[in-house]
């Protein structure tokens, strides 16, 4: 086991997290299969995505470089109207801490400043009032 790897920030925010707090959290994860090589594997495919113009992923990380989760942006359409949507989940034990408010707005700005898209959308569910909340992004 790649003991540099299991050390990192990423593996941290992921193996530290809770059992689930409600039902839009997964929970506890099992990491076992995140190696190095893994890992390795895993920020390529994320390239190509970006690469591709298909997905952009981001990590979130706190002042102190914690990785306190990940939003992405999904391109919907290229044409007349750049048009995305954004995901994003915060782990579960920094959560309601307004970290996804944060994220979100600044998100917003890399995605028409650098991407080029027009119209970003976000899919939450009527339940999670939390993301509900966040719906500030309206327009």
């Amino acid at each position: 086991m790649d003991q540099t790897f299991r050390g990192n920030s990423w593996f941290a925010g992921f193996s530290e997290r809770k059992p689930s707090q409600n039902p839009f959290d997964e929970g506890l994860l099992d990491m076992s299969i995140c190696t190095g090589d893994w890992f390795n594997g895993l920020v390529k495919k994320h390239q190509k995505l970006s690469e591709t113009d298909h997905t952009y992923i981001f990590a979130i990380f706190d002042k102190q470089h914690h990785h306190i989760g990940m939003i992405d942006i999904a391109t919907l359409a290229r044409d007349t109207m750049n048009w995305g949507e954004i995901g994003y989940f915060i782990h579960n034990q920094l959560c309601r801490k307004g970290y996804a408010f944060e994220a979100l707005s600044a998100i917003l700005k890399v995605s028409s400043d650098e991407l080029g898209y027009h119209r970003i959308e976000a899919q939450v569910s009527l339940e999670n009032k939390p993301s509900k909340e966040k719906s500030f992004l309206k327009n």
